[in-house]
């Protein structure tokens, strides 16, 4: 037992060893491009600098007291935010689509195409084109990697912890200009733990989805912040309308009812619990039409599995949680149906919070 875990530190030494190695690689890869080789020994011996994260805490200045000009420093730091800002879309995409390599090196086209680092037929192409693929090929259709510069923010609809909503127009690969929600992750919680994440799994989680009342998802901006590109609901949130001083009749509330309820009973054939279903999160389309939104919360279950236990410190709306959710953290599909006729509640009593006070 003892020789056994010696062996396993050994082999814990050598994989860091190696990844230190790797790291300094490319640093000396990026000095050779930018044509500033020269200067490796004094980076490394002068500044400790022996990878490209270690750059976060270099300023020009440093730079400069190490030989290099104004125009080279600032020409280094160009170089290390770019090669940082590729690697950083590529382990977005490797963890937003598993098993694809992640190797897309822009935001890709507004259609979802994708400029690869490689000529069109290297690995790292041929990854990029695998993960717009994926993108593309889910249910639902136009989901795409949509380009930083397609994008026109307007008007702020609302706020959530990590992210803030706005409406926003995207142009399309036909040049055509259609209006959207824009969901922005906050540059300043991305380093929050679990903020990506959660972001990638509300991705995830409606790249599987395709329901006529639910909102629909058209793409993500892989720049900084993170943008989700969704339907718009022009009308705001049934709670809102529910609250204003032209609420809608008793027939249209029923047929939103109807609705939500046909979006619920699709998410289940999915197998994929919401967890935070309310009146707050149905969204109208137009006076007619009702659409189930936000993701965040959404956990989808395994064949063998029929409830999701919460293990991670999250927020969950007490209010509308069932007495499972709340004694034992446990989340199923008859817990989604609780909700439910919370939301039910909320709607004929004209947006009241439930047990408020």
């Amino acid at each position: 037992m003892a020789q056994s875990a010696v062996t396993i530190g050994s082999s814990s030494s050598s994989s860091a060893a190696g990844g230190d190695a790797a790291a300094l690689l490319e640093l000396r890869q990026l000095l050779q491009d930018v044509q500033l080789q020269q200067f490796m020994p004094r980076l490394r011996d002068d500044l400790q600098v022996t990878q490209l994260c270690h750059f976060d805490f270099v300023r020009c200045e440093d730079l400069e007291r190490i030989g290099l000009g104004k125009p080279a420093a600032r020409r280094l730091l160009d170089a290390v935010k770019r090669k940082r800002a590729v690697a950083w879309r590529k382990a977005v995409v490797a963890k937003l689509l598993p098993g694809v390599g992640g190797g897309s090196s822009s935001s890709g086209s507004s259609g979802g195409g994708n400029v690869a680092s490689g000529g069109a037929d290297s690995p790292t192409a041929a990854r990029s084109k695998d993960a717009t693929k994926a993108l593309q090929d889910i249910p639902g259709g136009a989901t795409s990697l949509i380009q930083e510069k397609d994008i026109v923010s307007g008007k702020r609809l609302g706020d959530g912890s990590f992210g803030v909503v706005r409406e926003g127009d995207w142009t399309t690969a036909d040049g055509s200009v259609r209006k959207v929600a824009i969901k922005v992750l906050k540059v300043d919680v991305v380093a929050v733990a679990g903020a990506l994440e959660d972001f990638m799994r509300e991705v995830a989680a409606m790249t599987q989805l395709s329901h006529p009342n639910l909102i629909r998802l058209y793409g993500i901006v892989l720049g900084r912040p993170l943008m989700m590109v969704t339907e718009l609901a022009p009308l705001g949130s049934l709670l809102d309308i529910l609250r204003s001083s032209t609420p809608p009749s008793i027939t249209a509330s029923s047929t939103y009812i109807l609705q939500v309820c046909g979006a619920m009973r699709y998410l289940e054939s999915q197998r994929c619990i919401h967890r935070d279903l309310a009146a707050r999160n149905v969204f109208l389309a137009d006076h007619d039409t009702a659409k189930l939104g936000d993701f965040g919360l959404t956990r989808s279950l395994s064949q063998q599995d029929d409830c999701y236990v919460m293990t991670e410190p999250k927020k969950v709306p007490f209010p509308w949680c069932a007495p499972e959710s709340l004694k034992t953290k446990t989340f199923s599909h008859a817990s989604d149906m609780w909700m439910f006729g919370v939301t039910v509640w909320e709607v004929y009593s004209r947006g009241e919070e439930p047990w408020a006070g």
